[in-house]
């Protein structure tokens, strides 16, 4: 709960998915600290019951997210999250998550990833503890952060956790296809 632990975690995800796919996982037990974990083609991130990954309450550990987002061509070519603005249809292509500090797990045109946070099929409120960032700045506009922001993702599952504190959108997924969020308690 004290060691900032974001930096391997992403060079965890980042080295699996490199070498083709395969399991982070995140047993130690305890808490983990991190300013924003982007999740990667192919990986499962597991999250051991026992343990909690929580939002650093320092703004300098975080790493706003910031996505190229080609709009689909069933929406137009327009991004609906910014238009019609006084009537006028507006394109952008960059879409940066909503909230100050992006998500706490975020991930930009990755497909097929998990993250677990305990064995299938987990009661409610028995999977592993994700969030923590709204403990610190649920009323502070100016540094919260989401949890789940997913941009232009396919193939995405996240189940088996409780999610505690979160301080703007909890499920953010943007212009994504087939995300299940399952078995996701979700606290103050």
């Amino acid at each position: 709960g004290v060691t900032f632990s974001g930096d391997a975690f992403n060079a965890a995800i980042a080295f699996v998915s490199s070498e083709g796919g395969g399991v982070v996982h995140a047993r130690g037990g305890g808490a983990y600290v991190v300013g924003g974990v982007q999740l990667k083609s192919n990986v499962t991130l597991y999250i051991a019951p026992n343990s909690s990954v929580l939002g650093s309450p320092d703004p300098s550990k975080w790493t706003r997210t910031q996505a190229d987002l080609t709009i689909p061509p069933e929406c137009d070519g327009v991004n609906m999250m910014l238009a019609p603005v006084n009537g006028v249809r507006l394109s952008f292509p960059r879409v940066i998550s909503p909230g100050p500090r992006g998500g706490l797990f975020w991930a930009n045109k990755a497909n097929n990833f998990t993250i677990r946070g305990g064995p299938d099929h987990t009661r409610p409120g028995e999977g592993a503890v994700v969030g923590g960032a709204g403990q610190y700045f649920n009323h502070d506009f100016a540094h919260r952060s989401n949890m789940f922001t997913f941009v232009q993702c396919e193939d995405v599952l996240v189940t088996d956790l409780t999610v505690r504190n979160s301080s703007a959108w909890t499920l953010v997924p943007i212009f994504s296809k087939r995300v299940a969020f399952k078995r996701l308690h979700i606290a103050q």
